[in-house]
């Protein structure tokens, strides 16, 4: 589904932006 990539692309980038160190 399209939604659910969006949806997942999103979480992926709020947690790249919550925890720069991460990446």
């Amino acid at each position: 589904h399209l939604v659910l990539g969006l949806s997942a692309v999103l979480g992926l980038l709020l947690l790249r932006w919550h925890f720069p160190a991460h990446y």
